[in-house]
């Protein structure tokens, strides 16, 4: 009985002195590893015990860490996946595309990432209580098709920004000074636009889980902002002609 003591605690110190805390990073990657230090913001590790190269990661850059003794540390917030069948799938979402969704999952156990087609997702509930319809027609649509209708809403829906504007009629003030302000002008229509979302596009959730749908909006949405930029700059322009022209004729006794 002494000896099966003895042998059972011997057992288990060599099972314990063979575990191995894991990590995940934040694209879903297991990362077995020893933990020699962490602190509030930084995690050291080495990936076993016969290296001694030490690697470093930031806490902000983990989904979670699961420690050799089970305790965990958790830094996501969990999604909801909900299937065509009405079920409901926790999980961290990683990836949105046209035909998958990407997901990682931890239920006692460190799992694999898992890829769900988007044919047997209904709604997706992200964690900051925003939800996501999947367009299942767009899922099935050729990438041409994708393209065109891009094309369309950005026809529709995209609206050069404020600032764009503002910047242009600057540049076009400054044109008087050396040129400067058509050199800026040039640089500005030729940006691409900061922000393509519009909250009335029904179909603004592709613009980032379809590729070919982005690129017709952008094509178009570019031609717009240029044509805006450039009525802007002229205005510009023509804004110091009017100002001297009313001061003019207000001398004059016209106004």
């Amino acid at each position: 009985m002494k000896k099966f003591i003895v042998l059972l605690a011997a057992t288990i110190t060599s099972s314990l002195s063979f575990a191995q805390d894991t990590l995940v990073s934040k694209n879903g990657t297991i990362i077995p590893g020893f933990i020699t230090e962490s602190d509030s913001s930084l995690i050291t590790y080495t990936s076993d015990t016969s290296s001694h190269e030490l690697n470093i990661v930031q806490r902000i850059d983990l989904l979670m860490i699961k420690h050799r003794d089970g305790k965990t540390e958790q830094f996501y917030h969990n999604d909801t996946m909900i299937t065509m069948n009405g079920s409901f799938v926790l999980c961290k979402i990683l990836e949105i595309s046209p035909d998958f969704i990407t997901s990682f999952s931890y239920n006692g156990k460190v799992n694999d990432l898992v890829m769900t087609s988007t044919s047997e997702i209904f709604m997706l509930r992200m964690n900051d209580g925003s939800t996501q319809l999947i367009d299942h027609h767009a899922a099935n649509m050729s990438g041409q098709d994708s393209y065109k209708l891009g094309e369309k809403d950005a026809r529709k829906y995209f609206k050069t920004s404020k600032g764009a504007i503002a910047g242009s009629v600057a540049c076009g003030t400054g044109t008087y000074v050396y040129f400067t302000g058509l050199v800026g002008e040039v640089f500005v229509a030729r940006q691409a636009p900061a922000n393509l979302h519009n909250q009335q596009n029904p179909n603004d959730q592709l613009l980032d889980s379809n590729p070919d749908y982005r690129s017709g909006y952008l094509v178009v949405a570019q031609k717009k902002k240029k044509k805006d930029c450039w009525k802007a700059y002229g205005c510009g322009v023509l804004l110091p002609v009017a100002a001297i022209v009313a001061v003019g004729m207000a001398f004059n006794g016209d106004f």
